[in-house]
């Protein structure tokens, strides 16, 4: 039997993005969303935003955990347990940039339980 071959569109969120408001939409036309857990990508509206997106789209999330980088589950947790007081006090016009998209930092607080399951380590 001969193996099937699957051809599947990649975007990432720095290709040709003109207007930050596409980026949502280029999730929810994605067939996967592939995160690389880095020190500060949760202090990141916008990543925030993207998982979100996919989340409430039934868009797979794959987390990949890269070595070196500084992320740590156990405080990736506390950070999005305490999000709506936490995330300002790293970046004080995020909680601004998710309300004007719609979603309140309880909303992208869901994010946690997705992080922390289901990820691979890369070297």
């Amino acid at each position: 039997m001969t193996p099937k071959r699957v051809i599947l569109l990649a975007h990432t969120d720095s290709d040709n993005l003109h207007d930050l408001r596409e980026l949502i939409q280029h999730v929810i036309d994605s067939s996967v969303l592939v995160v690389f857990q880095s020190k500060k990508v949760l202090e990141r509206p916008w990543c925030l935003l993207e998982l979100y997106a996919a989340a409430t789209h039934g868009i797979p999330i794959v987390a990949l955990c890269c070595s070196g980088k500084g992320y740590d589950f156990g405080a990736a947790t506390d950070f999005l347990t305490h999000l709506d007081s936490a995330l300002p006090k790293v970046n004080k016009a995020a909680i601004g940039v998710l309300e004007a998209n719609g979603v309140s930092a309880e909303q992208a607080a869901h994010a946690r339980w997705l992080l922390n399951c289901c990820t691979s380590e890369l070297p």
